[in-house]
């Protein structure tokens, strides 16, 4: 349940490094539940955020694992995302302040 809450608090923030990371997170705990089809929704976001963030090296090891887990890399849910970083890095330096309440919430 605190993915959940740390994928909507991240993803309301413009969080892009903490959405990130929360999406992975839920991946990988619902592929130790065997919950595969469902995970590989928050695989996807977590490479778009990731993308978004402009961390290009993670998205590129997470597009091998999901290539690895489901036959594609998940390029395609970067594609667009790639364009936007420019934009969105400039808002996402307006919400400082929203990620340094989120750290606040998973840090007590």
């Amino acid at each position: 349940e605190k993915f959940l809450t740390g994928v909507a608090l991240a993803h309301e923030s413009g969080n892009f490094n903490m959405h990130a990371l929360c999406n992975e997170g839920f991946y990988r705990h619902l592929m130790r539940l065997k919950e595969k089809q469902k995970a590989k929704h928050y695989l996807k976001t977590a490479i778009t955020s990731f993308s978004d963030w402009g961390a290009m090296a993670k998205v590129k090891r997470l597009q091998m694992e999901m290539k690895a887990v489901y036959g594609s890399s998940g390029e395609e849910s970067t594609d667009m995302s790639t364009s936007r970083t420019m934009s969105t890095s400039r808002e996402y330096t307006t919400r400082m302040d929203s990620g340094l309440t989120l750290q606040k919430y998973f840090s007590g």
